[in-house]
């Protein structure tokens, strides 16, 4: 007997009805129809009330090969974006340090190409992050948003009065110094974003 048969099983010997099971597991009733015909499986969430709703052992419910099968998918594909996460967050750092080693000594030390590996990067991290609902806390985020404005003012002021950036910027003239500025504001916003992805966007597998 297949996962879909055993759940439909399950469900005709109470009186509960899809939508009234939906409606306890915060789903919609057509993803509880699809669960019983098989076109997809229920995550282990899921199968834990289920288990509990209709009084079975979770044990019965999972002896299923397709079950299996699919839970081992799962289990590959978490395992390889827990990989990809912990790769890029310390790349991420690693990024970081050159990219503030390049705002302190921004006429010894300049290499482009870590500005757009940095981006590259942050959008791969936020792309994979999951942990989106530790920022329904309030609390939380107005500490991020606190921390951001922060880290781009002090780095901002730390950038501007650093003696070789003062320096390039009154013997060049008005296009370079420009140039310079946007660059400087560009790096320092990437700088300080990077900064925030490290300390509030930390994944609870690192």
């Amino acid at each position: 007997m297949t996962i879909g048969e055993k759940l439909k099983k399950c469900r005709a010997n109470t009186t509960y009805t899809q939508a009234d099971i939906a409606k306890k597991l915060h789903l919609s009733r057509k993803t509880i129809s699809g669960w019983e015909t098989g076109r997809n499986f229920p995550d282990i969430g899921s199968l834990i009330k289920l288990s509990e709703i209709y009084k079975v052992s979770l044990e019965d419910l999972v002896r299923d090969d397709r079950m299996l099968e699919h839970f081992d998918m799962q289990r590959k594909s978490n395992n390889r974006e827990e990989k990809i996460i912990q790769v890029s967050y310390w790349l991420n750092i690693v990024l970081l340090v050159l990219e503030l080693i390049h705002i302190i000594w921004p006429n010894e030390f300049h290499f482009t190409i870590i500005p757009v590996l940095l981006i590259i990067n942050l959008i791969l991290y936020l792309s994979h992050f999951s942990s989106w609902d530790r920022f329904k806390i309030t609390f939380y985020t107005v500490k991020m948003l606190l921390t951001f404005a922060l880290v781009f003012m002090v780095t901002s002021i730390g950038g501007i009065m650093n003696q070789e950036f003062m320096k390039g910027f009154s013997t060049h003239d008005a296009y370079y110094s420009s140039g310079m500025m946007i660059a400087m504001i560009i790096s320092t916003l990437l700088l300080t974003i990077s900064t925030v992805v490290v300390i509030f966007f930390r994944s609870p597998r690192e």
